[in-house]
């Protein structure tokens, strides 16, 4: 079992920006929130999980305001890919994403990871 306090995720409606060019490229957002999530999961030294296995996400949004927190677990998901601590986003075979409580003053997102077995 992996427990993490990350970052609060960025939304799926905000993923892409356009460029200069008029192409639509990562928006800043997502680029910081992938660096530090990579640096959370090295920092830990964390094992690459390989199986099946179970994710639950407790996004802790920053504000009262209304959100849909199913809307920040994709990009969570591909940044545990991206920092190497699971192989596919399609290990996840039982997501549960819920909504928790307000941290100030930028958010938080709690993860537990099991393997199924």
């Amino acid at each position: 079992m992996v427990k993490l306090t990350l970052p609060f995720p960025v939304s799926k409606n905000r993923k892409y920006r356009r460029g200069s060019d008029g192409r639509p490229k990562l928006s800043k957002a997502v680029v910081a929130f992938r660096q530090e999530v990579w640096y959370a999961v090295k920092q830990l030294r964390l094992k690459k999980i390989y199986g099946p296995c179970r994710i639950e996400v407790v996004v802790n949004p920053p504000n009262a305001r209304a959100l849909d927190p199913h809307n920040y677990s994709e990009q969570l998901y591909d940044a545990l890919e991206r920092a190497g601590l699971i192989e596919n986003d399609r290990q996840f075979t039982d997501c549960h994403v819920r909504l928790g409580e307000i941290v100030r003053p930028a958010g938080a997102c709690e993860v537990t990871i099991t393997e199924i077995k």
